[in-house]
């Protein structure tokens, strides 16, 4: 993901303080995008359809502290889990 198309991509709504977003771009947000290899094939020993199916989806993650700025001035931070690699694992992994 382009850093700048991180800017205002946390937005949460305070209580006490408004609108709050981050400002500042946020290193290091993978998006996982990709082809894996899935299949759909008969079976001729069950006689039945099988699906060999994978994903691309997120490998190993880390956490982040990011300073959110809110609509009077205040800022606070946020612990968010952001995706750092990717990988092809079966869909019936997903979490």
């Amino acid at each position: 993901m382009n850093l700048s198309d991180t800017i205002g991509i946390l937005i949460e709504k305070h209580r006490a303080f408004g609108i709050c977003k981050n400002l500042e771009p946020i290193e290091g947000i993978t998006n996982c995008v990709g082809t894996c290899h899935s299949k759909t094939y008969f079976d001729k020993e069950t006689w039945t359809q099988s699906s060999d199916c994978n994903c691309c989806q997120p490998k190993e993650y880390r956490d982040s502290m990011i300073e959110l700025t809110c609509e009077n001035g205040e800022k606070i931070s946020k612990q968010v889990i952001l995706p750092i690699s990717c990988s092809c694992d079966s869909c019936a992994s997903i979490k």
